[in-house]
């Protein structure tokens, strides 16, 4: 349909294409656009239905940054640049943000959430119209590790001051 159509123009950005199929419900489609028109063949060539719907943005090279950071806003997108990167340069996150349960919405609506579990981290690299968001921690959910450390530190000291007025 999109070589039937003229093709792209130069200011398409096929990787982020929006496919959508009304009909059953399905919703959106992860389509692959680039590997689609150079293989006609890839299971990527859908079979278009009644109401499919269709949309290749413009190439936008930024990447939005939203939420609990201390400067939200857009960053240049730039090509190795990890998620971390894009934190920083919004200013880092604030002191609300739950840092773990960053996500990452690419231009074609794809979504992926970092992810740590003990010493296991997966970050999400954001891309060109990619929109990264930082949640605000839910009230009271965690304790502080320097409270926490904090409290075990008196207790301990109470324990050996019992035992010095005891032994004497």
């Amino acid at each position: 349909m999109i070589n039937r159509a003229g093709g792209l123009t130069a200011q398409a950005y096929p990787e982020g294409i929006r496919f959508v199929r009304v009909q059953d419900g399905v919703g959106r489609v992860n389509i692959n656009l680039p590997r689609a028109l150079s293989d006609k063949n890839s299971s990527h060539n859908v079979i278009l239905q009644p109401e499919d719907s269709i949309f290749v943005p413009e190439y936008q090279p930024t990447v939005k940054v939203l939420g609990a950071v201390n400067a939200p806003g857009s960053l240049l997108w730039r090509r190795g640049a990890n998620l971390d990167y894009y934190i920083s340069g919004a200013g880092g996150l604030a002191a609300n943000a739950d840092g773990g349960h960053v996500s990452v919405r690419y231009a074609n609506g794809d979504a992926r959430t970092r992810t740590r579990w003990l010493f296991v981290s997966s970050k999400p690299t954001p891309g060109p119209g990619s929109e990264v968001f930082v949640p605000v921690k839910p009230p009271g959910e965690k304790t502080s590790v320097v409270a926490l450390l904090g409290g075990i530190a008196q207790i301990l000291t109470s324990v050996v001051t019992i035992l010095v007025v005891t032994r004497r």
